[in-house]
């Protein structure tokens, strides 16, 4: 098998993108520095408030402590509406531009459809991951590469190609979005 045939939804493209989110340093650092902005604010309006209301200011501050407690959790929520909206998006309705040719090659990996023919050089893909649902190739861009183990007709022989050509694996199959 040196070919496949691979198309996109919009699950396969709302996990590549939580995915690629979940692996940006700068989505990360967002996420805490946000939640320490919002809850330190909170707080001192809190400590302020507590000089002449010491019941207002209380309450104001325990929910700051709440809120600092709760934000992972709606952060992740947020994050994940919005890359659906995006997922949803007339890029990604049409399905003739989301059905690729794949072709395997010990020096690339062409994909093409029929707007677009892109070839990727192995030399250029940094690191693979392997999670439950999907193998994803980080490239030297910064972008990925996603390979729904669904529409692969031999992992096996998927496994094996990448180990031929020698990229560093990881295995995350107990991924997900959070």
């Amino acid at each position: 098998m040196n070919t496949m045939k691979l198309s996109f939804n919009e699950k396969i493209m709302l996990d590549s993108l939580l995915y690629e989110a979940s692996k940006s340093e700068e989505i990360q650092q967002s996420k805490k520095t946000s939640r320490l902005i919002f809850a330190g604010m909170i707080a001192v309006i809190g400590l302020f408030l507590m000089i002449f209301n010491l019941v207002l200011g209380g309450s104001i501050f325990l929910v700051g402590g709440l809120f600092f407690l709760i934000y992972p959790k709606y952060a992740g929520y947020y994050y994940k509406k919005f890359y659906t909206t995006v997922a949803q998006g007339e890029q990604f309705k049409s399905s003739d531009n989301n059905t690729y040719d794949v072709e395997f090659n010990k020096e690339y990996i062409l994909m093409k459809n029929t707007q677009l023919e892109a070839k990727h050089h192995t030399d250029h893909f940094e690191w693979l991951s392997e999670t439950k649902e999907n193998f994803f190739i980080k490239l030297n861009s910064g972008s990925y590469l996603i390979f729904p183990k669904q529409q692969v007709p031999d992992i096996e022989w998927l496994r094996n190609y990448f180990k031929e050509i020698k990229i560093p694996y990881h295995t995350e199959l107990d991924w997900k979005w959070s």
